[in-house]
């Protein structure tokens, strides 16, 4: 349907990776197992956290693949997503930056009869317009062990679940102390001297 409709704005292609990729593919199969095992909630979050982020760095790196893959080692033509027109967060980046001409040459996109000099020429107006370097930017936060996760909280809570957060030292520092730190530490195997930034989750 998104492939028909055209594709649409990052946060729209995006949400396609998380329930296509992250959710049903990595996510939901780990709570499934889980949950047959007879896991509680501390794991499922623990799930959520390493599912969620690891679903959406395999799509994303997927993507970046397929427009810029090597055939020898994919196994499919240089830039076949390209001729499928299929909507990434890469495309859409490169639409969002692309100046009058470039978006010109990115309506072309969804052509079964691309040459390889249009898919050469399309290549690099994805690189030109940054969207290759944001996709391995956010490829490379979503797999940075360092601190960063995803929270697992209700739907109705502040934060939106699923966002990736970071938190800073002062926050953690400050929260060391709590009875709820140890247990949290160990479910998303934290060290005991953290650096991140952002905002903190606190499991229930």
């Amino acid at each position: 349907l998104e492939q028909a409709l055209g594709g649409g704005s990052v946060e729209r292609a995006m949400a396609v990776i998380r329930y296509k990729s992250a959710k049903y593919t990595i996510e939901r199969p780990l709570h499934m197992g889980a949950a047959l095992a007879g896991a509680g909630p501390e794991i499922m979050a623990a799930y959520t956290g390493d599912g969620l982020p690891l679903g959406e760095a395999f799509q994303l790196r997927d993507d970046v693949l397929g427009v810029f893959g090597d055939p020898a080692e994919t196994g499919k033509p240089a830039g076949d997503d390209l001729r499928e027109g299929k909507p990434t967060p890469m495309l859409a980046v490169a639409r969002q930056h692309a100046t009058a001409e470039q978006r010109r040459g990115l309506d072309r996109v969804g052509a079964a009869d691309l040459s390889a000099a249009e898919i050469g020429e399309l290549q690099q107006i994805i690189t030109d317009t940054g969207a290759r370097a944001r996709i391995e930017q956010d490829i490379a936060e979503l797999t940075d062990t360092d601190g960063g996760f995803y929270s697992a909280l209700d739907a109705e809570s502040e934060h939106e679940e699923g966002k990736y957060y970071r938190w800073t030292r002062e926050e953690l520092d400050a929260w060391k102390d709590d009875p709820q730190w140890t247990e949290f530490a160990t479910i998303y195997g934290l060290n005991a001297e953290p650096n991140f930034e952002t905002e903190f989750f606190v499991p229930q």
